[in-house]
């Protein structure tokens, strides 16, 4: 028989790794591509430190929206395109695409690259490339945005111009069908007609959205959908029955009403197999009725929760209040059943947000609110520029 020579294992130490690069740090990702030749980036992306990175990726035209500097005006490589839009729901990102998009077909086409970017690459830039993709690969938003996280964690456009993107792709794109045959199956027909119609980049959608009715509506919703899901977790919950062992001292004097004598509970894993214990130490035992959730449902709640709070988190970000009773509900539920995700979500339930809170008898209460006070910090900057410039 042969046998095998026993081989010596080597120890491993803790010692650090004798290489250049675990000294480097790593460096910021100021811009992704999200679609072949579509980047999406931040402010970072277009300084003249960035200028051989635009070059290796042949990256010919940028869109810069809110900030930029006043020699980008003048720049020859990359061409640019300047845009002066405020990050709110109540403007209208739709009347921009016209512009914005012929402008992306003309470095795409071409088979270069294209970068949008605004402050943080999140909303406005976020909705900007997400309508284009939706003209260009003919998908709808959820799917769209999906495939943009992916490569861009932070995209999340606002919760108006969210509405505006949709309202286009659900409504407006086909306009040339006639008024007369009726909406049965509007949405598999629109989509089925969606890459013969297009996009109708030749309406001012701002004359057509009512954006605070939409805004009012979505706030309507959002309430409705807080109170399902509060209405769902209670017709799943379940009684659960636990035993416990108590072992310490302290706990058989808190618990007097146990008597361990009189209701003793065998130990299933007694070496003797009949249920009964070799030890002299007798065993007290607590049983407790809990209401719960099991771990399917938990799952599938879980989300719906965290959907919702974001949706909170969304209005309460550009000033719109949210209504009392939806923040109470989603508290409880989170204290109950996601007490985790609670600390996530903690700036929707601090006491600095209470003027975001409010109790009112109609949602479009709130949306008036939200765009007056937006009115009086337009007025307030406007004063301050004149001030600045006389």
């Amino acid at each position: 028989m042969k046998f095998k020579k026993k081989t010596k294992t080597k120890q491993v130490t803790n010692q650090t790794p004798n290489f250049p690069c675990f000294f480097y740090k790593k460096k910021q990702k100021y811009m992704d591509e999200v679609f072949p030749n579509v980047w999406l980036g931040q402010y970072e992306a277009v300084q003249k430190s960035q200028n051989s990175m635009l070059q290796q990726r042949r990256i010919t035209h940028v869109v810069s929206i809110g900030s930029y500097e006043e020699w980008w005006k003048t720049r020859k490589e990359p061409k640019h395109m300047l845009l002066d839009f405020k990050d709110s729901p109540f403007v209208f990102v739709t009347d921009y695409f016209k512009q914005v998009f012929e402008f992306m077909d003309e470095a795409t086409v071409r088979g270069n690259g294209v970068l949008i970017h605004c402050d943080e690459k999140r909303s406005r830039s976020g909705a900007i490339v997400v309508a284009y993709l939706m003209k260009k690969t003919q998908k709808q938003y959820t799917e769209t945005l999906n495939k943009i996280l992916a490569h861009s964690k932070k995209v999340m456009p606002n919760i108006g111009f969210q509405i505006q993107v949709l309202k286009m792709f659900f409504v407006f794109f086909n306009s040339n069908q006639s008024k007369k045959k009726k909406a049965k199956h509007s949405n598999f027909k629109q989509l089925r007609n969606f890459g013969k119609a297009r996009w109708n980049m030749s309406v001012q959608y701002s004359n057509k959205i009512n954006i605070e009715k939409e805004l009012a509506n979505a706030l309507k919703n959002l309430m409705t959908q807080v109170s399902k899901l509060q209405s769902d977790i209670t017709k799943k919950e379940q009684l659960y029955v636990t035993i416990t062992n108590i072992s310490s001292s302290s706990d058989l004097k808190e618990n007097k009403d146990l008597n361990p004598k009189k209701t003793p509970v065998p130990s299933l894993n007694s070496p003797n197999g009949n249920g009964s214990s070799d030890t002299n130490q007798e065993k007290a035992w607590k049983r407790s009725v809990v209401i719960g959730l099991n771990q399917n449902d938990l799952n599938i709640f879980r989300k719906e929760w965290v959907l919702l709070a974001f949706l909170c988190h969304q209005f309460q970000l550009y000033q719109i209040p949210v209504h009392t009773n939806t923040i109470n509900i989603l508290y409880i539920l989170g204290e109950m059943y996601f007490l985790d995700l609670l600390q996530t979500f903690r700036d929707i339930f601090q006491p600095e947000n209470q003027s975001l809170v409010l109790d009112y008898d109609s949602p479009s209460d709130a949306i008036a609110k939200a765009l007056q006070a937006y009115n009086q910090k337009d007025k307030q900057k406007e004063k301050e520029q004149t001030k600045h410039v006389s």
